[in-house]
């Protein structure tokens, strides 16, 4: 069973190490290592793989970009590759405020 909660990709890992938000909470599984929150944004002209935003404004900037985004918010411990996913939720695609001619 922990086999299967404890099964953070590696670069996934690697995110949470370089870029990941201490949560104050110790993981649940080991009980040694503070969790990290990863922040995951998938999109249109943005790698396949996803991008982690470094910082809040980072974040902002994808949230309110044109072209729409789904993002994910996950919690790791990078000691047994613990991960859960937090939320998930839709951003931008907002409008430009061009107006757009009918045909």
């Amino acid at each position: 069973m922990v086999e299967e909660l404890c099964d953070a990709h590696p670069n996934l890992v690697r995110a949470a190490k370089g870029v990941g938000r201490l949560m104050g909470e110790v993981c649940p599984v080991c009980r040694e290592v503070e969790l990290r929150q990863v922040v995951y944004v998938f999109g249109e002209k943005l790698s396949a793989s996803g991008v982690c935003p470094v910082s809040k404004a980072d974040l902002r900037r994808f949230e309110s970009r044109e072209l729409p985004v789904t993002c994910y918010a996950v919690e790791v411990c990078i000691g047994c590759r613990f991960n859960h996913l937090l939320r998930k939720w839709n951003a931008g695609g907002r409008s430009t405020g061009r107006s757009k001619v009918a045909p």
